[in-house]
């Protein structure tokens, strides 16, 4: 499945907000790993994003969760 990229700009157009307002939470939603910030912009993350972060954690603390 093809995921363009969104810009900011286009984004406050479409919630009538301004682009500052728009970068703030495009940071904030790059941070939960919700999306991936771009230059100007953003492109969703996607579930397999998440589900790498998840797994890489239960490998990462595998032996401690088995003890």
């Amino acid at each position: 499945m093809y995921q363009r990229e969104m810009k900011v700009e286009e984004i406050a157009e479409l919630f009538d907000v301004s682009p500052l307002t728009i970068r703030r939470d495009l940071d904030a939603l790059a941070v939960d790993k919700a999306l991936i910030r771009t230059h100007g912009g953003c492109i969703h993350a996607g579930r397999l994003t998440r589900e790498t972060e998840y797994h890489s954690k239960v490998a990462r603390n595998f032996d401690l969760k088995k003890a």
